[in-house]
């Protein structure tokens, strides 16, 4: 979100929407430090983003593959990434699994 143009405030919120989705307990539990601070700052610079009340950013999260064979290498490559990096983008044809891989 923070990508996309969101102040830090609303990516905050998304990001709590999308956890409560599969545990409302460990959404209670994040907070935004400072408490005092100002969250309404953009981190990047993008166009501008309406925020869509009507639509839950959590619909847009797949849930977690029970059954996931074959992609080990694959989740070692993306999880060595996501510790290493700020931004990771994992990019691939329609129905490939990139979705389910990031799950």
């Amino acid at each position: 979100a923070l990508a996309e143009g969101y102040t830090i405030q609303n990516a905050f919120e998304k990001g709590k929407d999308a956890t409560r989705k599969y545990c409302v307990k460990e959404a209670s539990k994040f907070l935004l430090l400072p408490h005092n601070g100002n969250h309404d700052a953009q981190v990047f610079h993008a166009e501008g983003l309406e925020w869509d009340e009507g639509t839950s950013p959590a619909l847009s999260i797949p849930p977690v593959p029970e059954h996931f064979l074959g992609r080990e290498v694959d989740m070692y490559h993306v999880l060595q990434l996501v510790l290493n990096h700020r931004l990771v983008n994992l990019v691939g044809d329609h129905g490939i699994g990139c979705s389910s891989l990031a799950s």
